[in-house]
């Protein structure tokens, strides 16, 4: 190895150790910053973290199938869901797959309803 060569190396190697020194600043901030985070997080209410309740909008598919299946008092069958949700003024129109929207939306709400069977639903004992 010459010694045009090794200053070459050495001067790589410098050259990385400097890139590695950015990158551990930055890394250093980065877990100084979520540690903060964590430190404030753990002074709130750690149960209201994690209890987080969606809510229901008067006109969504949820809210109009909820009466229905409290009345059937069983578990429907979203093809039988469909034609209810109609009547009761949903507009599916729009909609290409109307059984899927509907499943898709129950099934979404998994604190309301409970998928008994593929594509049937039913309320949850908690939310009736």
């Amino acid at each position: 190895m010459k010694i045009t060569d090794l200053r070459n190396h050495i001067r790589e190697a410098e050259q990385n150790l400097e890139q590695y020194k950015r990158k551990v600043a930055r890394l250093e901030q980065y877990i100084t910053a979520g540690k903060r985070l964590l430190a404030k997080d753990t002074e709130a209410d750690d149960s209201s973290v994690f209890t987080v309740k969606k809510k229901t909008r008067k006109n969504s598919i949820a809210a109009k199938a909820k009466p229905i299946l409290e009345a059937a008092s069983r578990a429907m069958h979203v093809s039988e869901l469909v034609p209810e949700l109609e009547k009761a003024g949903v507009d599916l129109s729009r909609n290409k797959n109307k059984q899927a929207t509907v499943a898709a939306a129950l099934y979404r709400r998994s604190d309301e309803f409970e998928r008994t069977a593929p594509n049937t639903f039913s309320l949850r004992k908690s939310a009736a």
